[in-house]
């Protein structure tokens, strides 16, 4: 069994329900803005949104951080690097495979895990507004 999750503009803290019990909890920090010389200079601001795999006895199998970095000025933003990192803790689960990228204000992260008699894909994504705002 596979599923795919696929995670855009959620508040700073959000629970997603998948239909074979297992939960998906997400979580968003925003870092402070880097702030230009001059008013008319692009402006940098950074973030993270990790996803925390539950199983449905409420215990975490895995989880994926995406780390961002974003450029914006007021009309418009652009995601420039996105990296991230996991970490299995159920003793059966194992990282497959990932990757992350930028497209255009979207930070974006895909990551599968495996489990003996199932397969879960992670994917964590942070949008950068115009205005700097995560989310």
């Amino acid at each position: 069994m596979f599923s795919c999750l696929s995670a855009t503009a959620f508040a700073d803290d959000d629970i997603i329900y998948l239909d074979d019990g297992y939960y998906i909890v997400y979580t968003l920090e925003q870092e402070a803005v880097i702030q230009p010389n001059s008013v008319n200079e692009t402006r940098v601001v950074k973030g993270s949104r990790t996803g925390y795999l539950y199983n449905s006895s409420d215990e975490m199998m895995a989880s994926v951080t995406l780390n961002a970095t974003f450029q914006y000025d007021g009309a418009s933003a652009e995601a420039t690097k996105a990296t991230y990192n996991y970490h299995v803790y159920a003793d059966d689960w194992r990282f497959d495979s990932g990757q992350s990228y930028c497209s255009g204000n979207q930070a974006i992260a895909r990551v599968v895990f495996n489990a003996p008699v199932i397969d879960k894909a992670l994917t964590v994504t942070i949008t950068c507004s115009p205005d700097g705002e995560l989310s």
